[in-house]
């Protein structure tokens, strides 16, 4: 990915041949891949004691904020639903 002049960051993922690998992979030389590359997506978190930021490889909102231990209760307000699929661009929410 280097030599492409891709550089990949701890909270990318990447799909290979359809199957997710490491971000380390090493492609055999004479073969074709299809490769995918999906970025962390930007969370800003807006809260009663300020903002939160954090990159996350989470597929959905709910992924996000369960993998920085966010526990979300049923009084509070999001501006998206916990379903929300992300997809690499940043989300303020």
């Amino acid at each position: 990915m280097l030599e492409a002049g891709l550089l990949l960051y701890p909270k990318d993922r990447l799909i290979i041949d359809g199957s997710p690998a490491p971000n380390t992979t090493v492609l055999s030389l004479g073969k074709d891949h299809q490769i995918q590359l999906f970025r962390g997506t930007l969370i800003n978190l807006q809260m009663e004691t300020g903002t939160l930021h954090f990159i996350t490889d989470g597929e959905t909102l709910a992924e996000a904020l369960t993998g920085e231990g966010i526990e979300i209760l049923e009084a509070d307000q999001l501006s998206y639903p916990l379903e929300t699929f992300l997809d690499g661009v940043t989300f303020d929410g």
